[in-house]
């Protein structure tokens, strides 16, 4: 009798062993779920906290970008521009709070160019294009077939058929490039082509959309001076050596040639053919940058006396 009273209690004192060790496994399960739940809230808090400290990062460079724009804008509008002008306003980088624009890192940088520095796209001579390193004949060709109106070309060309068959399938332009960027559309050309790399420059640098096909000749490079059909070798420095003589120096018309004195009858003739001696559209750069997020942006304007316009403008790398 007592070794069965013995059992049933060592029995009871098994059952509650049990259900205590039950009761803290449960606990313990409880205690690990609430401190995942706990990690996993906290993670991500810290998540949408990031997410949206990078979208305001974001917002601020963009809005960065957008003021460069303005601010070359409102240079432009104030006073006539001269070839000098535009060099001397052409660079600008400043830390964002030196500015006083925002009290988070960031930088803001922006420069401006002569659209007319650049090769008409749409105007100029399609034989000077592949003087240029930048540009293979494949290339010219699939260029010309985009904006001609015939549905004709050659192995190297694209016309309807072969960019209907691409993944997201379009169809040929067939007219003019009305914004550069329109040249990613185009076979052979792709991100590296069209922004340039370390080693060549991009087509954006190249062409612009603009332009009657003469290139001014106050702001062209050397570079696309001497790619120039029938020029001598020596005119582009020439060209250059009296522009950088005095900061005031700049042709205002064929006439004014006759002062460099290394030019032949032939190239006088020619630089008339091939160059005009102002401009009316400009390209500005202007980059934002705030804390680890940046914004490049690239705007055209077209300026007549004091009024100014916004042609296009784009995000590029």
């Amino acid at each position: 009798m007592f070794l069965k009273m013995y059992t049933t209690k060592a029995l009871f004192d098994t059952l509650r062993l049990k259900r205590g060790a039950s009761v803290l496994i449960i606990v313990m399960i409880v205690v690990a779920s609430l401190a995942a739940m706990s990690a996993g809230l906290a993670y991500r808090g810290r998540m949408e906290m990031q997410t949206a400290k990078n979208y305001i990062d974001s917002l601020k460079a963009y809005h960065l970008a957008i003021g460069g724009i303005d601010r070359i804008r409102a240079l432009f509008s104030a006073e006539d521009i001269s070839p000098a002008r535009i060099k001397q306003i052409s660079e600008f980088e400043k830390d964002v709070q030196e500015e006083g624009l925002f009290e988070t890192a960031g930088r803001l940088k922006y420069r401006a160019y002569d659209e007319m520095a650049l090769l008409s796209i749409n105007k100029s001579d399609p034989a000077v294009w592949t003087n240029f390193d930048e540009i293979e004949e494949a290339t010219a060709q699939c260029i010309l077939d985009w904006m001609d109106e015939d549905n004709m070309t050659d192995s190297s060309g694209a016309e309807d058929e072969y960019y209907i068959a691409c993944q997201t399938g379009y169809q040929c332009k067939d007219k003019n490039i009305e914004a550069i960027r329109e040249l990613l559309y185009v076979r052979w050309i792709d991100a590296k082509i069209y922004y340039g790399d370390d080693e060549r420059q991009g087509l954006m640098n190249l062409f612009s959309a603009y332009g009657d096909g003469r290139v001014n000749i106050n702001t062209v490079s050397v570079d696309v001076i001497d790619k120039l059909p029938g020029l001598g070798s020596g005119v582009g420095p020439a060209v250059e050596h009296f522009r950088n003589t005095d900061s005031q120096n700049s042709f205002a018309s064929s006439q004014d040639f006759s002062q460099i004195t290394e030019l032949s009858e032939m190239d006088t003739e020619l630089l008339g053919q091939y160059c005009r001696f102002d401009s009316e559209y400009f390209r500005i750069y202007s980059f934002g940058t705030a804390d680890e997020s940046r914004c490049n942006l690239m705007a055209v304007v077209k300026l007549k006396g004091r009024d100014l316009k916004i042609i296009s403008i784009e995000r590029i790398q």
